[in-house]
């Protein structure tokens, strides 16, 4: 059974993005989601964020080294990329409206794919008209809204094109790998709503203790308003991936299925007709590719038994669930592909040049 799943995803990728033999470098592009009360994130803090350091037990896990080297992290989160798969780290300022991080964003992504370093030295080859290079942006949490309002704002008939100067049209022509968006925020949260005073008195009571309302989190809120108009449907397919563990006393809080932080209608950008952020949704029923917020450019993933945290360091490698038309092939919605498979492992298994035991 396996080896059925695995040729699935294998001739998809195949389909897709063609062998990864043929390309010479591939370029991951790590964009971090909101950051506590950040107003300037270094590129230690951009770099940790995809890190889990565990004293004990010494099990650390780096999801940006699992991706590009399959390796757990355990040299340290310094360690990425390779000759094959190289890193790059965005660094940006979550306490802002997500439309404008997006601007800070499309400056560091134009950066990468330039061929430009990031903060702590990384970089990838420089784009070129056809080059064999693949270049793929990883965001988590409220970095999957900043990129859909980037890859919304990308030809001039666009909403908010190329938004204060954003080189936000130069990121469509260069991307030319994916985008793939872990439990991302992308109906907002009901979380955000109780951090702002604007949910169930029990959810208010509860977000008064996660933080505080700034720009970043009012952004985040469920209502239509913070999205409607501001951006098209994205420019480059997003494929989207959700998680059902809950964080410890969150899940209870919110709708449907979830995360802990970020319910399945939000996560997996589901349209208007199953009301805002939430919907009746669980591991057996999420909504199709043509009942996304936008009508095109968003597509199902998976779905993974990991919390909101876990998402973003691959330290919890569990069971996986299909998404129907996701990565999985004619697998459908609330079948299992892995017992044993995590956010990271499954980038590389999709994306990087020889993915080896990712795709286990």
């Amino acid at each position: 059974m396996k080896k059925k799943y695995l040729s699935l995803l294998a001739a998809l990728v195949f389909g897709l993005f063609a062998p990864g033999s043929v390309f010479a470098t591939k370029c991951f592009i790590f964009v971090h989601g909101h950051y506590g009360t950040k107003t300037s994130v270094s590129y230690a803090e951009a770099r940790s964020y995809w890190y889990n350091d565990d004293s004990w037990p010494l099990d650390d896990t780096d999801f940006a080294d699992i991706v590009t080297s399959n390796t757990s992290g355990s040299n340290g989160y310094n360690a990425c990329g390779n000759a094959d798969n190289k890193c790059y780290f965005v660094g940006y300022n979550s306490q802002l409206y997500y439309w404008d991080a997006a601007k800070q964003v499309a400056t560091q992504v134009s950066n990468a794919l330039a061929g430009g370093a990031d903060s702590g030295g990384n970089s990838c080859p420089a784009w070129a008209s056809g080059t064999t290079h693949r270049y793929y942006v990883i965001s988590h949490s409220m970095g999957g809204q900043v990129m859909d309002f980037i890859l919304g704002n990308t030809n001039s008939t666009d909403p908010y094109y190329n938004y204060g100067g954003s080189p936000f049209s130069t990121v469509k022509q260069k991307l030319n790998g994916g985008n793939m968006s872990f439990q991302g925020a992308h109906r907002g949260t009901t979380g955000a709503n109780g951090v702002c005073g604007h949910a169930s008195w029990a959810v208010n009571l509860i977000g008064g203790l996660m933080g505080d309302c700034d720009l970043g989190t009012q952004s985040l809120q469920t209502a239509d308003s913070w999205r409607n108009a501001h951006y098209s449907s994205p420019s480059i397919t997003t494929y989207l991936v959700a998680g059902w563990e809950m964080i410890w006393g969150n899940g209870g809080f919110l709708y449907g299925e979830d995360d802990g932080l970020v319910e399945y209608a939000s996560g997996f950008a589901c349209n208007a007709a199953y009301g805002s952020a939430w919907g009746n949704f669980n591991q057996s029923s999420i909504c199709l590719n043509t009942q996304k917020w936008k009508v095109a450019g968003f597509s199902n993933g998976d779905q993974s038994a990991e919390d909101h945290d876990e998402g973003r360091n691959g330290d919890d490698p569990d069971t996986r669930k299909a998404a129907t038309g996701g990565l999985w092939g004619t697998s459908t919605t609330g079948t299992q592909v892995r017992s044993s498979m995590s956010n990271p492992e499954l980038a590389r298994c999709v994306w990087a040049t020889n993915p080896g035991t990712a795709c286990n």
